[in-house]
């Protein structure tokens, strides 16, 4: 199928989801309503697909706020009874920087563990190679869609916003040291000097809350485009199979609360997917995608290097594509999963230069703002480096 008539078919999905579904919350019923919307769309292609149910918190910022708020109620509790309400300050404030620490990480943590949660999904369609299953690619894209967020509104807020979260996540752990210093010596100086850190937590507190109580984006790039992606691609590749490669195109629920859905399946298809390469499709459309090559909020995890020279060699041969690798600090997608738990992963994510993703978290982030021909360039990206890795499958 020629790729300006996938490209139109890709921009009605977008539309779809970002219009008549219209923002899509994690475990939202609008959320939902895209899973219904993937599924009825694999299956009229004749694929066969299945869903993943598992549990979420409605939102990323729910954990912070939590850990936050713990220290905030460690400086109030220390002055109550000493010793022992010292003790129990830098308890809490250990708890918390545990909690803040680990979340970054997308790991377990006390703060997950005490929020509510509710039901969320993934949807899993597969496509058989024309011959012998030698090796599977999974093509992941994300659901939902995020909180706008005034702090993102404009590149400087931006980067104070990232300025007060390092300082917060340093504050709470600095916070724990001062605390037990008092709680050891009774002295009344490491109180005084743990205090004097807890302006930065509660504005922390206060942006968590605001964030977490914002209404939704439409989500056109982030990520209704990458949904999309596996949608124009699952035609392709029932029209022109890979040979030897089985796909995997797997659209998640939760990604905006901290990758759940991709950390459920990662982990559940551990055994079954082997090494199974995995190509993460994200906020597309607007600028042409670059190759991520390093993601993470605090600790930066590492896209497999063999994809990251796969892709850009892709680049090479063809370099209308505009191939660019970059490094994505500062947030996550659902590659980090997947890197977690072992396999070799990589993120296309469409980063205007200078590393900014446009429209990201904000009211504007609507289907008007995609550019058809980056669109293409960008399909022709993705579905090369797919028969790429069909290429090193082979041989």
């Amino acid at each position: 199928m020629k790729v300006s008539v996938l490209v139109e078919q890709w921009l009605g999905h977008v539309r779809h989801l970002s219009v008549t579904i219209g923002p899509r919350p994690p475990t939202s019923p609008r959320e939902a309503r895209a899973a219904d919307y993937v599924e009825q769309v694999l299956q009229g292609l004749g694929i066969e697909t299945r869903r993943q149910q598992f549990r979420s918190p409605a939102s990323v910022w729910l954990p912070y706020a939590v850990a936050t708020a713990l220290a905030l109620a460690a400086c109030g509790i220390y002055p109550w009874f000493p010793p022992v309400s010292a003790w129990v300050a830098v308890a809490l404030t250990a708890v918390a920087a545990h909690s803040g620490l680990a979340e970054s990480m997308l790991a377990a943590n006390l703060a997950r563990l005490v929020l509510p949660t509710r039901r969320s999904q993934n949807v899993i369609g597969v496509i058989p190679p024309a011959g012998e299953v030698r090796g599977d690619a999974v093509v992941v894209g994300h659901l939902d869609t995020h909180q706008a967020l005034l702090m993102h509104r404009t590149p400087l807020r931006l980067s104070l916003n990232r300025l007060l979260n390092q300082v917060g996540f340093a504050a709470i752990p600095a916070m724990a040291v001062l605390f037990a210093a008092g709680a050891v010596t009774g002295a009344g100086w490491p109180y005084a000097a743990g205090l004097a850190l807890s302006p930065v937590v509660l504005a922390n507190f206060v942006l968590c809350v605001v964030n977490h109580r914002s209404p939704a984006v439409p989500g056109a790039s982030d990520n209704a485009s990458g949904v999309g992606l596996t949608l124009v691609l699952a035609r392709q590749l029932r029209e022109s199979p890979l040979r030897h490669t089985r796909v995997w195109l797997v659209n998640t629920g939760c990604e905006e609360a901290g990758a759940y859905g991709a950390a459920v399946f990662f982990r559940r298809h551990r055994e079954t997917l082997g090494r199974a390469r995995v190509l993460v499709v994200d906020n597309l459309g607007v600028a042409d995608a670059a190759c991520v090559t390093h993601e993470g909020i605090l600790f930066p995890l590492a896209s497999d290097p063999e994809l990251v020279r796969l892709v850009e060699a892709v680049g090479r041969e063809d370099p209308e594509l505009r191939v660019h690798a970059k490094k994505w600090l500062g947030a996550f997608t659902d590659a980090s999963p997947a890197i977690k738990a072992g396999f070799p992963a990589v993120t296309f994510l469409g980063l205007a230069p200078g590393g900014r993703l446009p429209y990201w978290h904000v009211p504007e982030d609507t289907i008007d703002k995609l550019d058809p021909a980056v669109l293409e360039r960008t399909f022709l990206l993705v579905w090369r480096t797919l028969r790429a890795l069909d290429e090193v499958v082979i041989s």
